[in-house]
């Protein structure tokens, strides 16, 4: 089973969400989305969201918190 991170990310300055508009894959084109992907073998969730954070926004993080985690199996939806 494939396992996904979902970044949230939130500025503590002025109560701000960060979104991306997406291009990829094309059903998802043209629409705002948190960040997030694939967990790779050998990752961590945490890895796993500061690289796809800096992949989907260029940004590095250097004050990654993880404040919750959560699975939902979506075979059972």
């Amino acid at each position: 089973m494939q396992n996904y991170v979902l970044i949230y990310a939130c500025s503590n300055y002025d109560n701000k969400v960060l979104l991306v508009l997406k291009n990829k894959p094309e059903w998802m084109a043209g629409k705002l989305n948190l960040v997030g992907g694939k967990i790779e073998d050998g990752e961590t969730p945490l890895m796993a969201a500061e690289r796809e954070f800096n992949e989907e926004t260029g940004y590095e993080d250097r004050k990654s918190t993880r404040l919750n985690s959560s699975h939902t199996d979506i075979s059972r939806m």
